[in-house]
């Protein structure tokens, strides 16, 4: 695990050092650490699909879902390197969207891929 958290991290510097990012630059990336660390059955397939862009749902389109069969496990919302607001505390930025989120999904985390925030709802809808 940490060498795959190392090589993730290296790949996020060496992305960066380009001066040519944006908040979508780094998906792919992540996407590499989600399938290396999510288990994986005595096969060594993934028991957990990672899904990069799902389909919009009536509360808006969190960029990662994690899925295990045909249940929504968690999902991830991913911002900017370095962003200021993954709390969602400042109405300039995310509040209303991560409020949003928030209120309907079970479970999500906010990430600027180097910082995560994980996000539990016992009020939201069960999917």
């Amino acid at each position: 695990m940490t060498n795959s958290i190392n090589q993730y991290i290296q790949a996020i510097d060496t992305i960066y050092q380009t001066g040519e990012t944006t908040e979508h630059s780094f998906r792919g990336t992540l996407e590499t650490l989600l399938k290396s660390l999510l288990p994986k059955s005595k096969k060594n397939v993934a028991t957990t699909q990672v899904i990069n862009e799902p389909k919009r749902k009536e509360y808006g389109a969190p960029d990662f879902e994690l899925r295990k069969g045909d249940a929504i496990i968690s999902f991830l919302e991913t911002k900017d390197l370095f962003d200021k607001d993954l709390r969602g505390e400042n109405d300039k930025a995310h509040k209303e969207q991560f409020d949003r989120y928030k209120k309907a999904i079970n479970t999500i985390t906010f990430t600027d891929y180097l910082e995560f925030i994980h996000a539990f709802s016992y009020t939201a809808k069960c999917f």
